[in-house]
């Protein structure tokens, strides 16, 4: 009965979940009061072409982030969430960086967001739309902005030093873990800081800023919750999407090339497999639903306090609730199993005749399907922006564009970069404008390089179009 009850309790986890995911990981990741992202493109920054422009940081007397007594007092308190991000729902008080040991790097991310500026993100965003209106350059209002992160970025570079990084898992089903947001602030910040650097011709500046943004986004899972796994995802989207436009306009060394080349490879490493992340959420779902026994409150308490979930669960007994969520999986240690497995043989396989029939099955089939495709998206975002370091790194050494993939193999990639989609070589090719770089995307069918909304069928996820436009 236990496995079957960690198998509900991830389904829950997923369910409670799921629209973080798609909000962070999927498609909408605008800031309030900031433009608006074209639709199924993550967070994204158009580009006009650059002219240089003075570097933003001015380097100041600043406080040491290192040191013992190092908080954010001394900085102002950041402007409240948005009434989207509010819930009225009973809350812990937020975790600080105080309940963390100083020898786990993960205290120094939570710092970060301790030290998050007096910023308003909303003009933040607005000036920048106007730099990249005005050829990137950026104003004195904007760089100011920019220099306030400055000890949140070195509480991040801290927290990869110091390293030996375990994330906080949640306390309860109603931990707020605001830093989650802050950390998706804070990369997008770090990304728009990247592209100025790159169009002041600071090559170097941009890429240790993007290799700081894919390290972090790769650490921010150990340990945590299914919501760290979200707000990872978001952040390498972003790093990926921003890094793509800079190697597209700015020409770099073969040794620069090396550097993105090897911390894109080591991104792409660090990251769980799904079935993983999948088990570790059942686990620590059981280990709060088991504190809510011991403190006498029953499971359907716990999730109806906590979520508000009324519709769904205020009716069953508590008995019924708990039969219904063991219910969901018949085998849950089959379906860790079948997502290890690539791309196209877990969606041969029909789910609902694995989730069962009973009131939780189809929103929960929609759910992991959702949950396994993002997964994949994510990795072919981190796949496809390597590929596209290593044919430019090609292209700065031979005066020409690679004629064919496989011919980066062995001094520019170890091994021929595949589609996670499809396990067949990246789609690429040579053009007037250059090349082209794309998978075929979640429905495995190569239509040419389409453009279009990943989820559509008939649309590829193009990281380089056919018109030299990057995605």
């Amino acid at each position: 009965m236990k496995s079957k009850t960690m198998v509900g309790v991830v389904i829950l986890g997923a369910l409670l979940g799921v629209g973080l995911w798609l909000l962070m990981a999927g498609r909408d990741l605008g800031v309030t009061g900031a433009p608006a992202a074209p639709p199924d493109r993550g967070v994204s920054v158009p580009v006009v072409p650059p002219v240089p422009v003075a570097e933003p940081h001015q380097h100041e007397e600043q406080q040491d982030i290192s040191a013992p007594g190092a908080t954010a007092e001394s900085v102002p308190e950041a402007p409240p969430a948005s009434a989207e991000t509010v819930t009225e729902q009973p809350m812990l008080d937020p975790l600080t960086s105080d309940e963390i040991p100083r020898d786990n790097g993960a205290h120094f991310f939570v710092l970060a967001t301790e030290l998050f500026p007096d910023v308003d993100m909303g003009r933040l965003m607005e000036k920048w739309a106007e730099a990249r209106a005005n050829d990137f350059r950026a104003d004195a209002e904007l760089r100011m902005m920019l220099e306030r992160f400055r000890l949140a970025f070195e509480a991040f570079e801290r927290g990869l030093e110091v390293g030996n990084i375990r994330m906080p898992a949640p306390r309860a089903v109603n931990d707020p873990m605001p830093y989650l947001t802050r950390f998706r602030d804070l990369g997008q910040v770090m990304a728009i800081e990247a592209e100025l650097r790159a169009a002041a011709g600071n090559i170097n500046g941009a890429f240790e800023n993007y290799s700081i943004l894919l390290r972090f986004s790769a650490q921010t899972v150990h340990g945590g919750s299914l919501l760290h796994t979200m707000v990872s995802a978001s952040l390498q989207d972003m790093g990926t999407q921003s890094l793509r436009r800079v190697l597209d306009w700015k020409p770099a060394s073969s040794e620069q090339y090396r550097y993105m080349v090897s911390g894109l490879k080591a991104a792409e490493e660090a990251m769980p497999g799904i079935s993983t992340i999948l088990l570790n959420e059942a686990q620590r779902y059981e280990i709060l639903f088991e504190q809510a026994r011991r403190e006498g409150k029953t499971v359907k308490e716990l999730i109806v306090g906590a979520t508000g979930a009324s519709d769904l669960f205020a009716e069953m007994s508590d008995e019924e609730l708990e039969e219904r969520m063991s219910a969901v999986l018949s085998d849950y240690q089959e379906v860790a199993q079948l997502f290890e497995k690539p791309y196209s043989e877990v969606r041969a396989v029909d789910l609902s005749a694995l989730l069962g029939d009973h009131p939780l099955s189809e929103d929960q089939e929609q759910t992991l399907e959702r949950l396994h495709t993002q997964y994949f998206l994510n990795r072919a975002q981190v796949r496809g922006t390597c590929a596209m370091a290593a044919v430019e790194w090609y292209g700065a050494e031979n005066d020409v564009y690679p004629k064919a993939i496989g011919d980066l193999v062995p001094k520019y990639l170890a091994e021929e970069p595949m589609d996670p989609f499809t396990d067949a070589p990246f789609g690429y090719g040579l053009t007037d404008a250059g090349y082209f770089l794309y998978s075929a995307g979640p429905d495995m069918i190569d239509d040419g390089c389409t453009d279009g909304p990943w989820h559509q069928p008939g649309s590829d996820v193009v990281f380089r179009s056919m018109e030299g436009q990057v995605l």
